[in-house]
């Protein structure tokens, strides 16, 4: 982690490193925690048990499904489309008038 400080803190503090520490306080009980393939190591939460099988990914999640490839060709096709009239369109209006 890096924290920086304004650079009109110097005449005050000087140029060189800090220390710092950094105190936080979790509240509230810890929920369930995602699955991991292996070992979690030093993400492990204190006091929970991990779950013994990964959990298999949602449509959404899975990259070899198509439910987020079929919105992905849905939003190109749209952008090419939206350019398509917007081309037509300028075309159109720099014709010159019909006499």
């Amino acid at each position: 982690m890096k924290v920086t400080a304004s650079p009109n803190l110097t005449p005050t503090w000087g140029n060189k490193p800090l220390k710092l520490s950094l105190r936080l306080t979790v509240e509230d009980t810890p929920g369930n925690q995602p699955a991991y393939a292996g070992d979690p190591g030093i993400f492990q939460l204190p006091h929970t048990k991990p779950t013994p099988t990964p959990k298999k990914p949602t449509a959404a999640e899975d990259g070899a499904s198509g439910g987020m490839k079929t919105v992905a060709i849905g939003a190109f096709g749209t952008g090419l489309l939206l350019l398509a009239v917007a081309a037509t369109r300028v075309l159109r209006a720099r014709r010159p008038p019909r006499p």
